[in-house]
């Protein structure tokens, strides 16, 4: 599983720019762009006209909307990793940030017992949210990372982290976080 810090999405929502077609080849051969997804869709029938692709064949494409918030930036982390995030940030309840829950504290209803004990989901004002993020840049030592983990028959049970990635990921969430306050937005976890 994975969780993903993102500005929330914009009052009018998200202006859909357009359609293409996507397939498994590599590089995209098929590089034509629909009005809507009701076009890409019609387009789906001349793919092989574009596509000769042995993976594809032609048979293989779908139709992905392209929105004007594509380009926004985001942070996407395994969830154990978002865990460590989040401790960094004082947002997760299980180690003593006492009874904060995020998703709580944004107005949302956690959807299932799980994620009431669980702060892989939730949001905060973009403010608040840079609050933290520039606090724990500030407090936390440097990340001296976490090794490898294997089982005796060789088998990879944890990847670690690499020497400094606390840091690195404050910074990319800092710079979501800044994106959203730029736009008067809240950050997002899911």
């Amino acid at each position: 599983m994975t969780v993903t810090f993102f500005p929330a999405g914009p009052a009018a929502g998200a202006t859909v720019l357009g359609a293409s077609i996507h397939c498994p080849a590599a590089p995209r051969q098929d590089r034509r762009r629909f009005r809507d997804y009701i076009a890409a869709t019609a387009g789906l029938a001349e793919h092989h006209r574009f596509c000769t692709d042995p993976w594809c064949g032609g048979r293989a494409g779908y139709v992905v909307e392209h929105r004007s918030t594509d380009g926004e930036p985001r942070l996407n982390l395994a969830s154990v990793h978002a865990r460590t995030l989040l401790r960094a940030l004082g947002l997760c309840p299980e180690i003593g940030a006492g009874d904060l829950h995020p998703a709580t504290m944004a107005g949302i209803v956690p959807s299932t017992p799980q994620d009431a004990e669980d702060a892989l989901v939730g949001s905060l004002p973009a403010e608040l949210m840079l609050g933290r993020v520039e606090l724990a840049l500030a407090a936390a030592p440097a990340d001296a990372g976490v090794p490898i983990t294997e089982y005796r028959d060789g088998a990879v049970i944890d990847f670690g982290r690499p020497v400094g990635w606390l840091q690195t990921r404050l910074a990319v969430l800092r710079e979501v976080t800044l994106y959203a306050r730029a736009h008067q937005r809240d950050v997002v976890w899911v």
